[in-house]
């Protein structure tokens, strides 16, 4: 089942604004502008629990992962049978093959868009590396930047959460939000 943690990234978002602006930051570097920290730390909610983000978006809500499971499925356990990492052209792609609804563990798809125009020439993103491809097109070359045809491919992620971190998570972020509802809006 797939389940929102946009308050969860929000508040992550929030604590990189302040940290990049900060004494602390600034002593010794340049202040990050917004669209660095929008590429370095943000997300676009694609839909409830699918989430376009940056790389290792995983580091904002990692507090929520459930880690034991990722790593070591329980016998029969729906982990243990498929891929929860690849390659795909589209959102919709995944949905398709990872088939949230009948995953009973709460959690979120991860989405990160890889261009073509952004690789190296050389030592760029390779095929082989980021799981199993499930898109339509037709790779012609091992690295992304060698591809006549595809300008884009997104990594994604399904990472599995856990359930009481989440719910506990989820309670004081909705309590806070009507504590002090002029910030929420």
């Amino acid at each position: 089942m797939l389940v929102d943690i946009e308050f969860s990234l929000a508040a992550h978002m929030d604590r990189a604004r302040t940290f990049f602006s900060s004494p602390e930051w600034t002593a010794t570097n340049e202040p990050l502008s917004e669209p660095d920290i929008i590429c370095a730390f943000g997300y676009e909610k694609v839909r409830d629990g699918v989430y376009y983000t940056a790389p290792n978006a995983n580091h904002s809500f990692s507090d929520l992962i459930d880690h034991d499971r990722l790593c070591f499925p329980a016998d029969g356990d729906l982990w243990q049978f498929r891929p929860t990492y690849g390659v795909a052209d589209t959102a919709e792609q995944v949905l398709a093959h990872v088939e949230p609804e009948k995953i009973n563990t709460p959690c979120v798809i991860t989405l990160t868009p890889v261009f073509r125009h952004h690789q190296p020439e050389q030592d760029g993103w390779r095929w082989c590396k980021w799981g199993e491809y499930i898109g339509t097109r037709v790779s012609q070359a091992d690295y992304l930047y060698d591809e006549p045809e595809i300008d884009m491919v997104l990594l994604w992620h399904l990472w599995p959460l856990n359930p009481g971190k989440y719910d506990a998570a989820h309670r004081n972020a909705r309590e806070a939000q009507e504590a002090n509802p002029a910030k929420a809006a």
